[in-house]
């Protein structure tokens, strides 16, 4: 049976008001609840599960005094969060959640310290019940480029000690296009807060305004951000490997998910690891002889 052209325009407008009724339901609904990016955070705690093992021992340089840290874009729903508890990685590591845009959104505590870190709770703070803020995980009113901000180590400056070398793993799941979002990549290795061996993860949008509109794959994406962030990487003394579980996740989003490595660290690792330890030994035994000559001399005063 022959279709007419009238029956293909119906059909067509069919087709059409279909598809606004489909994506009108997905915008009332939970985005982040989606399987595909549940898919998605799968595969990223995955990686963490992978990498956190070794991550102290790659990273001597960094201070052993502070927690690895994860840092991760996350919604009001807490998705990823949970999946992180559930995991038992919160046990390991200090997650750190930047979210200016939904903050008053999530379920906050009243206590808060001068650096601007909120803990936060599953749900709402019932009236005189106990605080339960959810373990290892803080909440600043900061976007992501912010956040580095505060992270950036500041020489003689005590209060800016930094988080050098001591971002285990960081998921800036955008949702944006990526020629919005260089600035906050330069940050990440400019500033030398992802450590040896970290796990960086880059979620945007296909529909990229700056990208060329002639025959463009989808897999051209994934090759710029690829280029830039090689660049970028090699430019402050790392590099960078495209992980395999890279790509698409939905029709319109993609994610670039890189190993990250400081050439330097890698190649010296031996060397360094031995440095640190006999600086320790050596600050070790100074603090001995020092308690040994304070406790004679207060021996003399007694006597």
């Amino acid at each position: 049976m022959k279709i007419t052209k009238e029956e293909y325009r119906r059909r067509a407008r069919k087709a059409v008001e279909t598809r606004k009724k489909k994506s009108i339901t997905i915008e009332r609904s939970d985005r982040y609840s989606m399987r595909e990016k549940e898919d998605q955070r799968k595969v990223l705690i995955k990686l963490i599960l992978k990498y956190l093992p070794g991550f102290r021992k790659a990273n001597p340089l960094r201070d052993t005094t502070r927690m690895p840290i994860i840092v991760y874009l996350e919604s009001p729903k807490l998705y990823f969060t949970r999946a992180i508890e559930d995991a038992s990685i919160t046990t390991e590591v200090l997650c750190v959640i930047p979210n200016k845009e939904e903050f008053s959104k999530f379920h906050t505590t009243q206590d808060y310290n001068i650096y601007g870190q909120h803990r936060i709770q599953w749900e709402e703070h019932i009236h005189g019940q106990i605080w339960r803020p959810i373990h290892n995980v803080i909440l600043y009113e900061k976007t992501l480029g912010e956040l580095l901000e505060t992270f950036k180590y500041e020489p003689g400056n005590y209060m800016r000690k930094g988080e050098k070398w001591n971002l285990m793993f960081l998921w800036a799941d955008y949702c944006s296009s990526f020629s919005t979002n260089k600035e906050d990549i330069n940050k990440m290795f400019s500033y030398r807060i992802l450590g040896n061996k970290s796990v960086l993860a880059l979620t945007f949008s296909s529909r990229d305004p700056k990208k060329p509109k002639t025959k463009y794959k989808k897999s051209h994406c994934i090759v710029a951000v690829t280029n830039y962030v090689t660049s970028v990487a090699e430019e402050n003394g790392y590099s960078v490997k495209l992980l395999p579980q890279s790509g698409f996740y939905k029709a319109s989003m993609y994610t670039a998910i890189f190993e990250v490595r400081h050439e330097q660290v890698d190649d010296n690792l031996k060397a360094i690891n031995t440095m640190v330890r006999t600086h320790y030994d050596i600050i070790h035994r100074l603090n001995m002889d020092l308690s040994g000559a304070m406790g004679k001399l207060r021996d003399r005063c007694d006597s």
